[in-house]
């Protein structure tokens, strides 16, 4: 079975696919098939064709892939069109009945950062995020004071060995 070939004649019934599309797709798999091949091949596991990659794409094979990339400094837009092909060709997968479930469903794209962007506006951002979700009141407020105090904390001078062994000597934390 030749998954490459049935990913893009799916693609192809889909319509609305310009060729440039489809090489993306082509070149974006082929990497992955590439890449997966060599991590499981680490682990003893054999892919001598892509069929073999079905008991092992999961959701962690496909994080490790997306570290991987971010590892490489693979700019975030390559990043985020390969998990885009990755989506695609396991919804494929899963349509086909070759997956029983879908193992990038969770898997998020890289979200940019605005250079300058404030604290307050990247609480803001997280609140919102947050909301999406319909949290409770108070499970919004303790995310978003611990995410403060994480920043807060990035922002201060780290303490010294000194002050350290001076705040365990008198109890403190």
């Amino acid at each position: 079975m030749d998954l490459p070939k049935l990913f893009e004649d799916f693609l192809r019934e889909q319509g609305k696919v310009s060729e440039k599309t489809l090489r993306n797709y082509r070149s974006d798999l082929a990497h992955f098939l590439r890449w997966a091949k060599t991590h499981l091949g680490r682990s003893g596991i054999g892919m001598d064709q892509p069929t073999k990659i079905l008991p092992h794409f999961t959701p962690s094979l496909v994080g490790t892939y997306k570290g991987y990339n971010l590892e490489l400094e693979v700019p975030h837009a390559t990043i985020n069109r390969r998990l885009s092909t990755l989506r695609s060709f396991a919804r494929f997968l899963t349509i086909r009945r070759l997956l029983d479930n879908n193992p990038t469903e969770n898997i998020q794209n890289i979200l940019p950062i605005a250079f300058g962007a404030t604290k307050e506006s990247l609480l803001e951002d997280f609140k919102r995020e947050l909301e999406v979700n319909n949290l409770s009141k108070s499970t919004l407020k303790n995310y978003l004071s611990d995410i403060r105090h994480f920043l807060n904390w990035l922002e201060d001078p780290k303490p010294t060995t000194g002050e350290i062994n001076v705040k365990i000597q008198e109890g403190g934390h």
